[in-house]
């Protein structure tokens, strides 16, 4: 008996239990109150237009000129931000929740819309999704058009970004381009009737960008467009006071701008007239940073060739929301540069050598594995070399001047003893001796010229002055000969001004 009355008790549990459950149940599916873990939906309807209205962009740059039209498209997605309460829309799970828009919200002139849609807003609080449920009238939103990294979890990680890590899809055609033309508008007031956010008036949206369309001519480095364009693998964008934008977060504390990587695009879609389509922001400081401000393009090509060529920015620098129609020429790039100083001509090497003609005086600066050589070891070449300068060898030039430190990586050489090479200028030259035939001479008058030969055991058969004296005396230093006018001691003194 004791054991049915167990049971009976037990099964008089269950049965309540249950009953009490099914209760429960009802009573949740009954209940339209918020409870701790739903957050409450919203019906959105927002009029909006891009840039003003029925504004056509349109800037003169140089003297060429062109138009570009930004209009809404079906498809488009614009993510809400409540500025006040720190949240995205976004569901229960943190996946941002955009407007996204259909073509029967677009006016046909595309330049309006309407952003409609049911939103929930979410925060990451304490490891979990909480719902945000005190929303009111007073608050104020950010709306961003197109934004490709959206992360309702950390907000401020949120960016547009154009290169790198997310942007290998932009190729620099007008149909992948067209994908960047980013969008914002901040501080906007939404009022709250029931259930229903709504703006208003019509909210306009301000592009976060410029749009550039630039035709590229490729010549040689006299301006002489080359018969054959060629085929480039690599376009390196960069701007010459570091002011062009890999990515924007607007809502990273005071608006981030990250300036400090060049833009790169593999086998960019560079069309049959030469036409590149680019979408680049630009973030300046202050105004120091527009002056002189440059778009630099670096091409490289399938066969190894490398291009290069800039185009100035306005005084204004270039500014959101503009087009900048023109065209670019870029040139050979070498990493040295040879230029006639009589003509201007820029000289293109063979293969790694320079060949440098009699009677002519040259500007030489860069650094690379490239040599610079005379004909027939004539006395009558002047270069000139800039500060910073590192060549593979010099043969056959009759002056060399220096604008600092410079260095040759192997021989500085005349074919011949009867010839010299007169040095003078300022800073150091460091060169490996190991091969160098005949004489090299150091201007007297060049008391703080030094001269480093990397190469302990062969010499140049003679060191002089101009005037052909010895009075040019060098200092052993770890191995190494540094040789330098002695101004005052005898030719065998350590040289005072090493």
């Amino acid at each position: 008996m004791s054991n049915n009355h167990d049971i009976h008790q037990l099964l008089t549990i269950l049965i309540s239990f249950i009953a009490a459950l099914g209760v429960l149940t009802a009573c949740s599916n009954d209940d339209n109150t918020v409870s701790a873990s739903q957050a409450p939906v919203y019906s959105v309807n927002i009029s909006a237009t891009i840039c003003g209205e029925t504004q056509t962009r349109a800037v003169t740059f140089g003297t060429d000129g062109g138009t570009v039209t930004s209009t809404f498209a079906e498809g488009n997605k614009v993510y809400v931000y409540n500025e006040t309460r720190g949240a995205f829309a976004c569901n229960a799970s943190g996946t941002a929740i955009p407007l996204t828009l259909a073509a029967t919200d677009i006016s046909a002139d595309g330049k309006h819309c309407t952003l409609s849609g049911e939103l929930t807003f979410h925060k990451w609080v304490n490891k979990a999704w909480t719902p945000v449920t005190d929303i009111s009238s007073t608050d104020t939103y950010s709306l961003f058009y197109q934004m490709n990294d959206c992360n309702p979890k950390y907000p401020g990680d949120s960016q547009f970004y154009y290169f790198g890590e997310y942007g290998t899809d932009l190729n620099g055609s007008a149909s992948q381009t067209s994908n960047f033309d980013f969008a914002e508008v901040r501080n906007v007031s939404l009022t709250l009737s029931g259930s229903s956010l709504s703006a208003s008036g019509s909210v306009k949206f301000q592009n976060v960008q410029s749009m550039f369309r630039q035709r590229l001519t490729f010549a040689d480095n006299n301006g002489n467009a080359l018969a054959t364009q060629p085929t480039i693998t690599k376009l390196t964008i960069r701007s010459k006071n570091r002011t062009l934008v890999n990515y924007y977060k607007p809502l990273d504390g005071d608006d981030t701008y990250d300036t400090d990587y060049d833009l790169v695009i593999n086998n960019p879609d560079i069309d049959a007239n030469g036409d590149i389509y680019l979408a680049l922001s630009f973030h300046y400081a202050d105004d120091a940073a527009k002056t002189g401000d440059q778009l630099i393009l670096i091409a490289e090509a399938n066969d190894g060739r490398k291009f290069t060529c800039t185009k100035d920015a306005p005084s204004s620098g270039f500014v959101n929301g503009k087009y900048y129609y023109g065209s670019m020429t870029p040139t050979p790039l070498y990493d040295v540069t040879v230029t006639d100083v009589n003509t201007g001509e820029i000289l293109s090497p063979t293969g790694y050598i320079y060949y440098l003609s009699s009677d002519k005086i040259y500007n030489v600066s860069g650094s690379g594995n490239y040599s610079i050589q005379g004909y027939n070891n004539s006395s009558n070449i002047k270069v000139i070399i800039a500060d910073g300068t590192r060549l593979s060898i010099i043969a056959n030039i009759g002056e060399i001047v220096l604008e600092g430190n410079v260095t040759v990586t192997g021989p500085i050489m005349r074919s011949h003893y009867n010839f010299y090479t007169l040095i003078s200028g300022s800073g150091m030259l460091t060169f490996n001796g190991t091969f160098a035939v005949g004489q090299w001479r150091i201007d007297p008058d060049q008391v703080c010229l030094r001269i480093i030969i990397t190469s302990s055991s062969i010499f140049p058969e003679g060191v002089k002055t101009e005037d052909g004296t010895s009075d040019v005396s060098y200092v052993e230093n770890d191995g190494y000969r540094v040789y330098g006018h002695s101004s005052g001691g005898g030719p065998g003194d350590p040289p005072e001004h090493l």
